[in-house]
């Protein structure tokens, strides 16, 4: 890692930290299993925030501080909000997946693969299904978000 990741860390750290004020107002809003998935989500996000300032503080750098509070973008649902909270982390990581190291290159593209999977999950909560007529378990990612 050199000196000059430490700005694409900090514009995906300040992703995770918009992620993590975005999920506090989506969970808010639910209840169930869906309020623990947004709950687990939001941990999820917290750890990658918490392994991003590490790197940061590691290279000898500031890690980006949180604001106070973020606008949320207008959305017709809490799932339709966690979808835009996720295309939201997925650019904060796309400058990352240029760094100068395999090892930082390779934890953009997980965390970009997996803001995506969450991303279409949210898209589909609520909606018709996509391919009438086939088992949903046969066109729905079976990892975990």
């Amino acid at each position: 890692m050199s000196k000059a990741d430490i700005p694409k860390l900090n514009l995906a750290l300040k992703a995770e930290h918009y992620a993590i004020y975005g999920y506090g107002v989506v969970g808010a809003r639910q209840t169930g299993p869906v309020r623990a998935q947004t709950t687990a989500l939001w941990e999820a996000h917290r750890a990658r925030r918490d392994q991003l300032a590490g790197l940061v503080t590691a290279e000898g750098g500031r890690p980006a501080a949180s604001e106070p509070s973020y606008p949320m973008p207008a959305a017709k649902s809490p799932a339709a909000l966690a979808a835009l909270l996720e295309d939201a982390v997925l650019d904060g990581y796309v400058a990352l997946s240029g760094a100068s190291t395999g090892t930082l290159r390779r934890l953009a593209a997980q965390a970009m693969q997996e803001a995506m999977n969450r991303r279409v999950r949210w898209a589909r909560a609520g909606t018709e299904e996509a391919f009438p007529g086939l088992n949903p378990s046969d066109v729905t990612p079976s990892s975990s978000p």
